[in-house]
């Protein structure tokens, strides 16, 4: 099983203006990864967007999934506008020839504030998108991200609902705790759906869930790795850090805990 890494671990180091994409690519095969996730962070999309291949390649690097950040929990022609949003993504997917693009639901606001409320908009909004991704040839790997649609029954009903081949998951095994469930239990739940995975970790500390460096935390690393092979899942596993201590000592902290518990239950 490959390892990847996200774009958005390297957060700090973007906005405090350290890194581009170019340096994330060369940093990431520096370390060792098999791939890189991208899709935030252009300074010059369209320029960028045609150099990734030649920095992919120069750097001995796949890219696992394109990224987009959607919110379809919205009033239509916002809604309009994140649909188009996604539709772009599933167009620089194709254009780089990825497989893969990870989105999102959206998450709990005013006037969406559960996801039997929100519902019929989501199947409409995913019926629409995953269309146009069947038309290109990419799958939609829709993360548990936030409270919306997070818990594995709602996942696997809007999944149901949807009823598209081009829609699958992309499992986080750390968001799982944000919304009160067993993250091995959900990961075993869901692992035959799974296209691409969010590698990270949670502690929770007087009530609240906190990012912490993987393995420093509560999510059952190894538990959730074995059930994803008990799936035969053939994707990548994206290291995803979100804590404040310094990105890239997390994310090679990380890669670490990654790979070790990967050689323990051999899956290397």
């Amino acid at each position: 099983m490959k390892v990847s890494v996200t774009i958005y671990s390297l957060n700090q180091y973007f906005q405090q203006g350290k890194m581009d994409v170019k340096s994330f690519i060369e940093y990431s095969g520096s370390l060792g990864f098999d791939a890189v996730d991208l899709g935030y962070y252009w300074k010059d999309e369209e320029e960028e967007i045609k150099l990734v291949p030649d920095w992919l390649r120069e750097n001995n690097l796949k890219l696992a999934a394109y990224i987009v950040g959607n919110d379809f929990a919205q009033e239509e022609e916002k809604r309009e506008e994140q649909i188009s949003l996604v539709k772009h993504g599933i167009e620089r997917a194709f254009q780089l020839k990825t497989k893969i693009l990870r989105i999102f639901v959206g998450d709990v606001k005013p006037g969406f504030p559960d996801y039997q409320t929100t519902k019929d908009i989501l199947i409409s909004s995913f019926k629409e998108v995953s269309s146009f991704a069947r038309d290109k040839g990419i799958t939609l790997a829709l993360e548990n991200h936030g409270k919306l649609c997070a818990k594995s029954d709602e996942i696997l009903d809007l999944l149901s609902e949807v009823n598209s081949s081009n829609l699958k998951l992309n499992l986080d095994i750390g968001n799982f705790l944000g919304v009160n469930e067993d993250p091995v239990f959900s990961v075993r739940r869901l692992a035959h759906l799974a296209v691409h995975a969010h590698i990270k970790d949670f502690k929770k500390i007087d009530g609240k869930i906190i990012p912490v460096a993987l393995g420093e935390g509560d999510v059952d690393l190894d538990a959730c790795l074995k059930a994803l092979k008990e799936n035969d899942y053939q994707g990548y596993l994206s290291l995803e850090y979100e804590a404040k201590i310094d990105s890239k000592t997390g994310v090679e902290r990380g890669l670490d805990v990654l790979n070790k518990s990967l050689q323990k239950i051999s899956l290397l």
